[in-house]
């Protein structure tokens, strides 16, 4: 029973948790980010790929828009 509590706090975790931070962080820095730092990110995009395409079709992570003045 505790091996399969771990292998569903795993697979919480690859599927939803990280890719989660992952998101979060990558709204956070992606104007800002450095060359290392967005190489970094997006290694971790790819090894969380699953769990990315999991969370894509709920979040909506788009620019702002501008606000054009007259």
């Amino acid at each position: 029973m505790v091996v399969a509590i771990v292998y569903l706090a795993l697979g919480a975790a690859f599927l939803l948790v990280i890719p989660a931070g992952i998101y979060v962080y990558l709204n956070a820095r992606m104007y800002t980010a450095g060359s290392i730092e967005r190489l970094i990110a997006y290694f971790f995009v790819f090894m969380f790929f699953p769990g990315m395409l999991l969370l894509s079709p709920v979040l909506n992570l788009r620019p702002l828009p501008r606000a054009i003045e007259e």
